[in-house]
């Protein structure tokens, strides 16, 4: 398999791309910055950019030589899609494509909702149920052998089991970790020993429905937020992380997060709630 290589930020993926230019970029967006690939260029998160990796074609014309690579700026399902497509082994229905792209830009939340067929759920369940038992490598920029792992083990029995026991589940430790509530806005501290992820997903809570969950993760010292509606929410989560964070955040109108790279802290995450909370 071609080498993957995850650039976690602006400047690792610059210095990457002085070494070697790469032959594809999957949503490697560091705010409004695209790094952009030499054959192709998979983004969706930038204004102008709607190549979105899930809903790609299975592309089968690359030939790839021994020291090309491919560039990615983090690992989820989405990305993962992108790199399938990129070799030849995107051999999924439309149905998956659509249902991995709704869930991807407007939150787990909505895996249940009608737009999302029952074999997309499955697929993005098993992927679940992978990422869970096998969390992605952290500190390292070589990704092949995880991607090409998690590529092998979609679509099985058992990760699709664990994926939808652990959905089931992730509720107790988000209710567990609420430190602050402000109107419609919910602060989840993620600790540093978890390894649940879409927190950002449970917006009932302690039996109250909020509109808004940010979850601020100590593993990672990154900071989330995410609307219950979306992209149908009359807020933009990309724009608002661009106002508390910078430029370089980035993410969906429903859903996006801190600089890749950069540390934060809880209070950071309670002033973004702040922000947000001034705001409607």
């Amino acid at each position: 398999m071609i080498k993957v290589l995850l650039a976690k930020d602006l400047a690792t993926a610059r210095r990457m791309e002085e070494e070697k230019i790469p032959v594809v970029t999957v949503e490697c967006e560091y705010g409004l910055e695209v790094v952009e690939g030499q054959l192709h260029t998979m983004a969706h998160h930038v204004p102008g950019w709607e190549t979105a990796p899930s809903l790609q074609m299975n592309i089968k014309s690359f030939k790839f030589d021994q020291d090309d690579y491919i560039m990615i700026s983090h690992l989820d399902l989405d990305t993962i899609c992108g790199i399938m497509a990129a070799i030849g082994e995107y051999n999924v229905s439309e149905d998956i494509k659509k249902g991995v792209n709704y869930v991807d830009c407007n939150g787990q939340q909505h895996l249940f909702d009608t737009e999302v067929s029952e074999e997309a759920r499955e697929f993005i369940l098993s992927y679940i149920g992978y990422a869970q038992k096998n969390r992605a490598p952290f500190g390292v920029e070589d990704v092949t052998e995880y991607v090409s792992d998690a590529i092998s083990s979609l679509r099985t029995r058992e990760y699709y089991e664990a994926g939808k026991a652990f959905v089931e589940n992730r509720k107790a430790e988000a209710e567990a970790s609420v430190v602050s509530t402000l109107g419609s806005i919910a602060l989840i501290e993620q600790k540093t020993d978890s390894t649940a992820f879409g927190l950002n997903s449970e917006y009932i809570l302690g039996g109250k429905e909020y509109d808004y969950v940010i979850v601020f993760s100590n593993k990672f010292k990154s900071v989330t937020i995410s609307a219950r509606r979306g992209s149908n929410d009359p807020k933009n989560m990309a724009e608002l992380v661009r106002v508390v964070f910078g430029p370089e955040a980035d993410g969906h109108h429903g859903i996006a997060g801190s600089p890749r790279g950069k540390e934060f802290s809880l209070e950071d995450a309670a002033r973004l709630q702040d922000v947000l909370a001034l705001s409607i």
